[in-house]
């Protein structure tokens, strides 16, 4: 309070300065982690469980499903990061820093699953990214101290929720739209549905009886089809 007020608007600006640096070059290094999903196989016919699964299904606790790489490695970069932040930062920075780093992060992957880079994708996959996203969920929590992260990935997870429900339909009904995928943009899930793949047969019987029986139960391509032209149609 004893500065000068022009003095102490310079410096808010520096400070302010100082923080967009940072945050932008956290978020550069955190997408070339991210970049590694381009590489992902979106069309698997399994996916690795981890060793005491239940059983239950990974649509309602993704934890029966392991961790991708690709994940794991933006978390390993994270977790460095806000470790050595802490040292140096006030505590109320380093949170509203991270915060934002840890929405750019599902954002960038929803960014680039809805890329030309993707050229298709299968609901196994979805599944995969759904476990990503709940461990980027949990590391979020633990690294800000804060149970309530939601509102950071909602954009990515309204959209992974829409595709795991498999009922594509729902979308078109503007109340379910509005109280369930508010944030999911029309324009992007048209392009998004429209690299939709089946799973070949063989793989859908499979998994029959298994924690992952409600991939037996997935919208056909011509369904998924139907509904691109009606999304598009509305635009």
């Amino acid at each position: 309070n004893a500065l000068p007020q022009d003095m102490l608007d310079l410096l808010y600006e520096v400070m302010d300065l100082s923080e967009e640096n940072v945050l932008e070059i956290l978020c550069a290094k955190v997408d070339s982690y991210s970049a590694n999903y381009i590489m992902m196989d979106w069309c698997p016919r399994q996916l690795e469980l981890v060793s005491n699964a239940s059983g239950e299904s990974p649509r309602t606790n993704p934890s029966q499903v392991r961790e991708s790489e690709c994940v794991t490695e933006i978390v390993g970069f994270i977790n460095k990061m806000s470790r050595d932040s802490k040292k140096c930062m006030p505590s109320y920075l380093h949170k509203h820093l991270f915060s934002q780093l840890f929405q750019h992060a599902a954002d960038h992957i929803l960014q680039l699953l809805s890329c030309s880079a993707v050229s298709r994708f299968n609901l196994m996959s979805i599944v995969q990214l759904n476990t990503d996203l709940h461990f980027l969920k949990k590391v979020a929590a633990s690294t800000l101290e804060d149970s309530d992260v939601d509102v950071l990935f909602s954009n990515l997870m309204q959209v992974l929720e829409y595709l795991l429900s498999c009922i594509p339909e729902s979308i078109l009904d503007p109340q379910v739209k509005m109280s369930l995928y508010p944030l999911v943009n029309t324009q992007m899930l048209g392009r998004l549905l429209c690299k939709y793949q089946e799973m070949p047969k063989d793989v859908s019987n499979s998994v029959q009886g298994s924690g992952m029986s409600f991939l037996s139960n997935a919208p056909t391509k011509a369904t998924i089809d139907g509904v691109v032209e009606k999304l598009l149609n509305t635009l």
